[in-house]
């Protein structure tokens, strides 16, 4: 990974080693020298910690979050993260996203999904990404806060983004049994 691949503030993720160490959120902070980057605070917690070591250690980025070859099944049977995109290509009407699918926040990709189907006379694009954990903890492993979510990291949604929906509905889960809808204008 090129050293400016690499996004300040941003997340990126760590890829998993030879031992199947788990993947990581990585929130670089300012303090890099040459190449190197020093895993600060991963999710709030030490990286270097969750990873069981307690000095630095040499480890590769990966700027790409989702796994790029895995289907659906794979990702589910080996706890990973995957990304999918329904689209034709030109359509700036609606898309539906939904960042924390699969298991992380569950149905919410489902939902998403069932927006574009039941829309799919007027070309709506969906974006989804699905995430499991061998663990029994997707959230813990994949989950990102939805404004640090950057669109180098996920090829699809880079893909799509700068064409400019005139409309996007957003799936989220959370702990309440109660459903929330907002809604917010952007002027240009």
């Amino acid at each position: 990974m090129a050293r400016g691949d690499l996004s300040i503030g941003r997340a990126n993720s760590t890829a998993a080693d030879a031992n199947g160490l788990p993947e990581l959120w990585l929130f670089p902070h300012e303090s890099r020298v040459a190449d190197t980057v020093r895993l600060w605070q991963v999710r709030g917690l030490c990286g270097r910690q969750r990873l069981g070591a307690s000095d630095e250690f040499d480890g590769v980025v990966d700027a790409q979050v989702p796994h790029p070859t895995l289907t659906v099944a794979q990702a589910r049977a080996e706890g990973e993260f995957v990304e999918r995109l329904k689209d034709d290509g030109t359509q700036q009407g609606l898309i539906a996203i939904a960042p924390h699918g699969g298991a992380i926040e569950p149905y919410t990709d489902q939902q998403a999904e069932r927006v574009a189907t039941r829309l799919a006379t007027q070309a709506v694009s969906s974006w989804r990404c699905k995430g499991w954990a061998p663990d029994g903890d997707p959230f813990g492993r994949w989950h990102i806060t939805s404004g640090d979510i950057c669109e180098g990291s996920f090829p699809h949604l880079g893909s799509v983004i700068s064409r400019g929906f005139t409309h996007a509905v957003a799936f989220h889960g959370f702990d309440e049994p109660a459903i929330l809808s907002a809604a917010a204008r952007h002027s240009p």
